[in-house]
C-alpha cells in the first residue's frame, strides 16, 4: 500500500510531500498547500482499496475516477463478499 506524507526540511517551517502518485491529493498536486484533508485522501484511497478490490492506480487511471463512474453495485469486490449495502455505505 502506498502512502503520501509531509516531511520537515532542514530547521525552517516547511514541508516536502512524498509518497506514492495515487495517494497524493490531486488538490495538493495543483496548489502545493498541505493541510489535514491531503491525509483524508490518501486513507479515502486505501478504503477504496479494500472495498474494490483495485490498484489505486492503472494504465494512467485513477481508482477515484474508476469508483465515480459506478454504481455501489458494481464496486464491492464479490471476491471478498461484499454485499453493495457496504459499497453504498462508503460511497
Amino acid at each position: 500500500v502506498g502512502l503520501a506524507r509531509a516531511l520537515e526540511v532542514g530547521e525552517h517551517i516547511s514541508t516536502l510531500v512524498a509518497g506514492t502518485p495515487a495517494f497524493i491529493d490531486p488538490n495538493y498536486q495543483q496548489t502545493g498547500h498541505f493541510d489535514a484533508s491531503c491525509d483524508g485522501y490518501a486513507f479515502g484511497v486505501t478504503l477504496l482499496m479494500l472495498l474494490t478490490g483495485k490498484h489505486p492506480s492503472k494504465r494512467g487511471r485513477t481508482l477515484i475516477s474508476f469508483c465515480a463512474a459506478r454504481s455501489p453495485d458494481e464496486l464491492a469486490d464479490a471476491r471478498c463478499g461484499w454485499p453493495s449495502s457496504v459499497a453504498a455505505e462508503v460511497l
